[in-house]
């Protein structure tokens, strides 16, 4: 996805992504949609500066 600088996911027992982005490119909104339009949940979010 455009935008999208790294990512990292972690299986079970986990099960979590973390996103690095642009957000001149994209933002939280359009990567939820990705994320869910590929088939995967989206339980919680957390912004990290």
């Amino acid at each position: 996805m455009d935008g999208v600088i790294e990512f990292k996911v972690e299986a079970p027992p986990k099960d979590q992504a973390y996103v690095i982005f642009n957000p001149e490119k994209t933002n939280i909104d359009e990567l939820t949609d990705a994320i869910k339009e590929s088939g995967y949940g989206v339980k919680k979010i957390e912004e990290k500066v």
